[in-house]
């Protein structure tokens, strides 16, 4: 595997169907393969720490915030 240089971005490829699911969990359509509950994330933008909720489906963050409960 080369070396990551500045400058260059490594970004997930998903194909349709993965997306879709991600995209379904985002909404609420579907339940997250894995919840991660009362997290600890730091908001780099504002400053300081939040307690939420982690909704992960594949490899894939499908979104963070307190609407994910189950």
């Amino acid at each position: 595997m080369a070396a990551i240089g500045l400058g260059t971005k490594r970004t997930q490829q998903l194909n349709r169907e993965e997306l879709e699911q991600v995209l379904a969990v985002a909404r609420g359509d579907r339940p997250a393969d894995l919840l991660i509950r009362n997290a600890e994330v730091l908001d780099l933008v504002n400053g300081g720490a939040h307690r939420t909720h982690i909704a992960l489906c594949g490899h894939t963050i499908a979104g963070v915030g307190n609407d994910y409960e189950e």
